[in-house]
Order: structure tokens, then sequence, then C-alpha cells
């Protein structure tokens, strides 16, 4: 699944690769091209706040919105 998201308030988007039991996942650019200067940019808190959307992207996903 690919989502949209910010880090450090640049638009970007997280692939997520893997969920369970880890949660894996890259960071794009608004093209879908590897954005590894932005992962850089991810702390706990990021990591914690991608895992939120992904959660909520992923109930909307389910129940069609």
């Amino acid at each position: 699944m690919i989502f949209k998201t910010e880090i450090n308030r640049i638009p970007c988007k997280c692939e997520v690769a893997l969920y369970s039991p880890d949660f894996e996942y890259k960071i794009l650019d608004m093209n879908n091209k590897p954005a590894p200067h932005i992962k850089e940019l991810i702390d706990h808190n990021t990591h914690l706040r991608l895992l939120e959307e992904y959660k909520i992207e992923e109930m909307a996903e389910y129940w069609g919105h």
C-alpha cells in the first residue's frame, strides 16, 4: 500500500512493505521514486505517526473510502 504523507513538511509517499510483526516501509517522492534524503529525516515520533497513518489508510481501504 502507498499513501500520501508529509515528513518535516515535505510532501511524499510511504510505501508499506511489511506491517506484521515489524513496520517496514520505503519513502518515495511524489513521483514514486525512492527518496532516501527524506527518509533520513524520520525520527521515532515520525515513525509512530506513519504507522498510525497506515492503519487509518488500511481501514479506509477496507471500508471502501
